[in-house]
């Protein structure tokens, strides 16, 4: 058995457990397992924005928080205790996620943040640490003023603020709140990697992470070979503060190459997203990949798990769908490619 094969085997070995750690002891009762009979996959974590809609637009009237708490609970009550992210892209973190985040943990739920700073400041951090956020992890595009603007809208500065204020959070209440430092790696951005992975470290920040854009550039670009040679470096270093994940390489060849602006890149695998999470937006539209349309709008007083059920024309979508997006908020660390083959 030549060296290709028995790395074949490893990667397809931890996509096969990935997928069982997908499926959560609380999927495994009767309405779980009448969802794997008929082929739903059962998705293993929770992402939230209640600040934007399916679209990705502002969202000017979200859900009210007696909604937000009956969606997550009744969402828990299906899968059982599972990782929960809110998603952050506004100017202003919303005013709900905090309490969301305090819900959360009373469910049992790890909560954690992705996105831009949100307007993070010493009382917002202090207040998210106290309802027991586990993570955050904060998108920084370059330390390039205008590059970092390219990519999250916001200014370096800004940023910064927000990163140095959830630290001195965490060690004013002497939790372990974990703060990451993504770079979403864009033919542009690539020059600042060395930039902004010391800048996260000076920074005070527990980990850094290069990861392949959301979406392609507008026009196709070869990965430089020194640009490959240094992430793969990162993929497979053995320090705790390195958190790039393994197939990033991959990610951002196959995303640079695509060059079309649209999500991720192009692949001749199946994309796993559909069975691995569970994305609800302020509108209430909910859904698991979200550049394909939403399976609908989870009304009061309905059950997560039966809205599920219904969402056949949306995984079929997904799997379908002739885009490979590798970035570690859409598929999480553990699962390389390649994916299963259709």
């Amino acid at each position: 058995m030549d060296l290709k094969t028995i790395e074949n085997i490893a990667r397809r070995a931890r996509y096969a457990r990935r997928a069982f750690l997908a499926d959560p002891p609380g999927a495994r009762g009767r309405l779980g397992g009448w969802l794997l009979q008929r082929g739903v996959p059962v998705p293993g974590r929770i992402v939230v924005d209640p600040s934007r809609s399916w679209s990705g637009v502002p969202q000017p009237n979200p859900l009210p928080m007696e909604h937000w708490h009956e969606i997550l609970l009744s969402a828990v009550e299906w899968l059982g205790p599972v990782p929960i992210t809110f998603l952050s892209r506004s100017l202003e973190l919303s005013p709900l996620v905090p309490e969301l985040v305090r819900f959360a943990n009373r469910l049992e739920c790890a909560a954690s943040i992705y996105g831009v700073d949100g307007g993070i400041d010493d009382d917002l951090a202090l207040r998210l640490v106290d309802c027991g956020l586990s993570r955050a992890c904060l998108v920084l595009g370059g330390v390039t003023p205008d590059l970092h603007a390219e990519v999250s809208g916001r200014s370096v500065g800004r940023t910064t603020a927000a990163v140095s204020a959830l630290v001195r959070a965490r060690e004013l209440r002497r939790v372990a709140l974990d703060v990451v430092v993504d770079f979403p790696c864009t033919p542009g951005t690539a020059k600042d990697l060395a930039a902004v992975l010391g800048w996260a470290q000076q920074a005070g920040a527990d980990g850094f992470a290069v990861s392949p854009p959301f979406l392609a550039p507008a026009a196709p670009v070869q990965l430089d070979d020194a640009l490959a040679r240094r992430v793969a470096a990162l993929e497979i270093s053995q320090d705790p503060f390195h958190r790039t994940a393994r197939g990033t390489v991959q990610g951002l060849r196959s995303t640079w190459e695509a060059g079309d602006g649209g999500p991720g890149g192009h692949g001749p695998t199946r994309c796993p997203v559909a069975g691995l999470r569970l994305d609800v937006r302020g509108c209430g539209r909910f859904g698991s990949c979200p550049f394909h349309r939403s399976m609908g709008r989870l009304q009061p007083g309905a059950g997560v798990a039966e809205a599920w059920a219904g969402g056949r024309e949306h995984f079929d979508a997904v799997h379908s769908c002739a885009r490979r997006c590798r970035h570690q908020e859409l598929v999480p660390p553990g699962l390389a490619p390649p994916w299963s083959p259709r």
